[in-house]
């Protein structure tokens, strides 16, 4: 804004500043000190070429002035000094899809508040008390009004897939810190410390090293069962500020403050999910540290044998010529009658020869070979001939059984025992197995060859504390300040098996939404959940579902700006709210349903955010590059509208089959959905697809205006109630 020689400038955050002739003077001189150019007079020429074009009583954008420089230096024919400053400047323009790995300063700071505002609405499904809405559903809705509602519930469930991670990798593309926290927010990604290990069925890894090629351990809280599994996402993200440290002798969590971890309570025998910064559970609560696996492998006397070979009683070698390639030569000294006793009973079990000599000292020694089919000398050492993906819980038992002869020091009073061994990787595998077979497996700490009381020799050992028990207690919480990348996965039953400094925790996951899944279970609906994608209006959704999707994977930014647009517009600011709408006007009109409303409610705000979310980057996309908004955009975008349209008024008239309610008809539905995505349009800068009836639309008015309250009135003052929701990753190919 020019008013004689004073001149505002509005900054790219919308923020205004005085201009300052010094700025341009300064990046002036440092494009001519790379060229040779030697102009004492352009510095002043140019800006007051700057000032002459701009008009009094404007407010340039700082993106204007730069052009203005560039013409500037074009018309003082200083054509050199004008391309090295449009070098720079293109290097330094905003670019919300170049990688950045400093943490601050943020290029989008209003882009990092929406971390503040999701976490706001924080909450896990063990909060709520559904036993009103099962009698509701039970006894007092009439048969349709019973059919609208399962069937809402069934398309809600069916959506909410969606969401976690197309969000939780949003980062990927668009490497800001502050653009990947607020998708990992998003994704409900609370998340373990980077000296954090995660058991695979290849043994202990770190979450900065999975390749995501890996199943990994989970956990189910009702069952006890242990089971691998592929992931169905996976997050590394920034953090800085406080993470909750639980550490003593056998536990080691760090996670950040709303991760989940399972509680339970002393008077109770089941675990329930806790955010970890609801309380400070100390020794009051116990938390699972290993599970029961299924597996088909059967623990055989040859397992035995190789148990008996691993301890340090055995040298165990190869034979080098060609003859006797590939046998493997054991040769036992043994002084305990116990472990000869137990060594001829395996060996006289597999039919293995053996020579048996009693020599001087007391030593028994026994010698053999093995047969040609087990594993290596170096794999038998690390138990290397055990796959964790074939044992199960009954396998392991019987290997602890048999680990207890072998290198072991016992207090079986106390129904525990301290393995002794000098090979980590050992070590690492009977933790590992004693995850899977209900076992607490302690720390594994290290001891000089002085301190270990072993006849290991010098060397350096691990003193494994192992014990026949489930679960152990927490202790105190401890604060402590962090500044790096945590990281963590998704998996179906929302709790994984964790390790940090050798010590074995089980622990929520990225939160797993399962408010709708837990309904769903409530009203006996698992079965139709099942068979809901052979209904023709979900077909229909899944496809236009799946074409939003379909440039997500490309390689090319404006492709996958297309995928934000089409997913926000559709997934996140449409198909959810005819069904939100009918379960939220029952409530209203006949109070029914209350549970499930606060889990509506909710739910609607969270949706909103991150329509909101998404409409901000593509208008931030916009004006860092507006060629891409072409006019044939602008048409697919409404071709696609109104593909989406038609599906989700199928799924309207799919949902009303049985019947309408008196109170909301099918048509305000439809006109609700319609304005739905008009507002949806204009908030991302495209212009209105539907004419809507505005008598229609004043009918579910309410329902807008309750959700807009949530957001600008209660949003940072009280907290919305909680609700998780039903979710499993997807992508553009297997979506639903």
């Amino acid at each position: 804004m020019l008013n004689g020689d004073f001149m505002q400038v509005q900054k790219r955050d919308g923020s205004i500043e005085n201009f300052q002739d010094d700025k341009i003077k300064r990046a002036i001189a440092l494009a001519m000190s790379r060229t040779d150019v030697k102009d004492e007079y352009l510095k002043d020429t140019v800006v007051s070429f700057v000032k002459n074009h701009i008009g009094t009583g404007e407010l340039p954008h700082v993106d204007e002035v730069h052009e203005l420089v560039e013409d500037g230096l074009m018309d003082a024919k200083a054509f050199s000094v004008a391309r090295e400053y449009i070098t720079y400047r293109d290097k330094h323009m905003p670019d919300i899809f170049r990688p950045r790995t400093a943490y601050k300063p943020f290029e989008y700071p209003h882009l990092a508040s929406y971390v503040d505002a999701i976490q706001q609405s924080y909450w896990i499904v063990s909060e709520f008390n559904f036993s009103s809405d099962i009698q509701d559903f039970k006894a007092v809705l009439l048969p349709h009004e019973k059919e609208a509602v399962k069937r809402s519930m069934l398309a809600i469930s069916q959506v909410e897939v969606a969401v976690k991670t197309f969000w939780g990798k949003i980062g990927d593309r668009m490497s800001k810190p502050e653009i990947q926290e607020v998708g990992a927010s998003f994704s409900e990604s609370e998340c373990f410390s980077d000296d954090t290990e995660v058991l695979t069925e290849d043994g202990w890894k770190y979450f900065k090293d999975l390749d995501k090629t890996e199943e990994v351990a989970q956990y189910n809280m009702e069952t006890g069962e242990v089971s691998f599994v592929k992931p169905s996402g996976y997050i590394k993200r920034y953090h800085e500020g406080k993470m909750h440290l639980y550490q003593s002798r056998g536990t080691d969590i760090c996670v950040t403050p709303r991760h989940e971890i399972l509680a339970m309570h002393p008077q109770k025998d089941y675990y329930e999910k806790r955010k970890s910064e609801d309380g400070l559970w100390c020794r009051n609560y116990r938390y699972p540290t290993s599970g029961y696996k299924t597996g088909a492998k059967a623990f055989t006397d040859v397992d035995r044998l190789l148990i008996a070979v691993q301890s340090s009683d055995c040298l165990l070698g190869e034979t080098p010529s060609e003859e006797g390639k590939g046998r493997r030569d054991f040769s036992f000294n043994l002084s305990k009658q116990r472990k000869v006793e137990r060594l001829t009973e395996i060996l006289n079990a597999t039919g293995i020869d053996y020579y048996k000599h009693q020599g001087g000292g007391g030593l028994t020694t026994i010698i053999g070979k093995l047969p040609k089919d087990v594993e290596s000398a170096s794999n038998i050492k690390c138990f290397g001939f055990i796959n964790l993906s074939e044992a199960g819980s009954g396998y392991c038992e019987k290997f602890f059984e048999e680990l207890m002869y072998w290198g072991a020091s016992c207090n079986i009073g106390q129904g525990s025992y301290t393995y002794y061994n000098t090979n980590e990787a050992a070590v690492d595998k009977i933790m590992a197995l004693g995850t899977l077979g209900g076992f607490n497996v302690d720390k594994g700490m290290k001891l000089t060859g002085e301190q270990s009381m072993t006849t290991q020799g010098p060397d350096d050992c691990y003193a494994v504390s192992i014990r026949k028990s489930d679960k152990t207690v927490y202790p105190k919480r401890v604060d402590i300040d962090y500044s790096g990348f945590v990281y963590c996965v998704t998996v179906p039953d929302s709790n994984i098996v964790t390790r940090r400094n050798k010590r074995v925790a089980i622990s929520g996951n990225c939160r797993h939404s399962r408010a709708y899944s837990h309904l769903l279970e409530l009203l006996g609906l698992n079965k139709e959940f099942e068979k809901v994608l052979e209904v023709p209006a979900i077909k229909k959704r899944v496809e236009y579902a799946q074409k939003a999707l379909a440039k997500s994977k490309s390689d090319s930014n404006q492709d996958y700006l297309e995928s934000v647009l089409l997913f926000t517009l559709f997934i996140e600011n449409v198909s959810l709210f005819s069904q939100f709408l009918i379960i939220s006007t029952m409530n209203k009109e006949k109070s029914v349903l209350k549970g499930m409303s606060n889990v509506i409610a909710a739910t609607s705000l969270e949706e909103q955010l991150h329509n909101n979310f998404g409409c901000a980057i593509v208008n931030e996309i916009r004006k860092e590059h507006p060629e891409w908004f072409t006019e044939e955009l602008e048409l697919h975008v409404q071709d696609m509208v109104m593909e989406a349209f038609e599906a989700e008024s199928s799924i309207v008239e799919w949902i009303f089959e049985e019947g309408e309610l008196s109170y909301l008809s099918k048509d305000s539905v439809i006109e609700y959905i319609k304005n739905r995505f008009n507002m949806g349009l204009l908030q991302a800068g495209f212009k209105e697809v539907f004419e809507v009836d505005e008598g229609l639309l004043e009918k579910t008015l309410w329902f807008d205006l309750q959700n807009n309250s949530t957001m600008h009135t209660d949003f940072f003052s009280n907290k919305p109630v909680n609700y998780t929701k039903f979710s499993q990753s997807f992508d553009s190919n297997d979506l639903f």
